[in-house]
């Protein structure tokens, strides 16, 4: 299914109003068994050196070996030291602290690049909604990174066979996703039965724009962020560091701990709140699976700047909300 139809909302008469992409905690596994024969490589591109090589997390009980995870489109990040060699889970940390970070898996123009990021030339972050057309309200939830003039994203070739030269961008996404098989299908209950797997994704602001609005026809709300500078590069040094730690190990959950849940998390863990919007950010946890009432959370927490132009009129100046798909029976 595509990328954000994974985000259904739930609203049932008691207002249960959900949207979804989470994860619950990873299924403890057998010390015996994982002493045993290696999983089976998942990999099947020699020409990608960083193809995720992972399979959907082991349910308890379950067989050792599971199917292997769908790497086309969905992947985490991958720390990678000055010689391209991917960074011990040990030292993942250590990396997240660097003046520089260099990733791969980093998505753009429908391929896996290798991206430089110095978060210190982060400019502004923004809290991003994808509507879906449905008729119970339901939405994705992503952060937005803009960098400074002259702190651009480089990005060069990761597959041997890529031969575009070294690019710069200035915008990307956090977004966090459910995945799973090859040709696995989504539902809402099903996202609640450990059945597909969390990935954090990091997504060039083009990517987003040809997946939500040219192909999906998705309304795309912006709200600009109020945070410190110091805040703010802690954010995205939050975002990168779990999705490289990560690596689509655990259960994805539609409940607790989704597209919304993990963006409030990276805020939470990373903006010192004053007084009351701390308080309110602790007694509101129950709201964070609903992304429908995140300009409300974000106004709690003394973080929302504005609203934005919606993406759809950034991207498109002649847009108008007549192309925004409509709600299907």
């Amino acid at each position: 299914m595509n990328r954000l139809k994974v985000e259904s909302v739930l609203s049932v008469s008691a207002s249960l109003l959900l949207a979804s992409c989470a994860t619950t905690e990873i299924s403890k596994r057998d010390p015996a068994s994982t002493r045993s024969t290696p999983l089976s490589d998942c990999r099947t591109d020699p020409r990608d050196p960083y193809e995720l090589n992972a399979h959907m997390p082991r349910k308890l009980f379950g067989p050792r070996e599971t199917p292997c995870l769908d790497p086309a489109t969905k992947r985490p990040i991958v720390f990678l030291d000055s010689e391209g060699t991917p960074v011990p889970e040990e030292f993942l940390e250590e990396a997240a602290t660097q003046r520089e970070i260099t990733v791969a898996n980093f998505y753009h123009e429908g391929k896996f690049w290798i991206a430089h990021i110095k978060p210190e030339g982060l400019e502004r972050i923004s809290f991003v909604l994808e509507h879906f057309p449905a008729v119970v309200p339901a939405a994705h939830s992503m952060l937005r990174f803009d960098m400074k003039k002259g702190s651009e994203v480089r990005l060069e070739p990761q597959r041997s066979d890529h031969h575009s030269g070294p690019i710069r961008i200035r915008s990307f996404f956090y977004s966090v996703e459910a995945t799973g098989p090859v040709g696995y299908k989504y539902d809402l209950l099903s996202g609640l039965l450990n059945n597909y797997a969390i990935v954090y994704r990091f997504v060039s602001l083009q990517d987003i724009g040809v997946d939500a609005i040219d192909q999906q026809k998705h309304f795309v709300q912006q709200f600009l962020l109020k945070v410190k500078p110091h805040e703010a590069e802690a954010v995205l040094r939050y975002s990168l560091h779990t999705s490289a730690a990560n690596q689509a190990k655990h259960f994805y959950n539609t409940i607790t701990k989704n597209c919304t849940t993990e963006p409030y998390a990276a805020l939470d863990k990373s903006i010192n709140y004053s007084g009351w919007a701390d308080i309110v950010s602790f007694l509101t946890q129950h709201r964070k699976p609903l992304p429908t009432l995140a300009q409300q959370a974000l106004g709690q927490r003394g973080i929302l700047e504005r609203e934005l132009a919606p993406l759809n009129l950034e991207l498109n100046p002649s847009w108008t909300p007549a192309m925004i798909a409509k709600p299907t029976q």
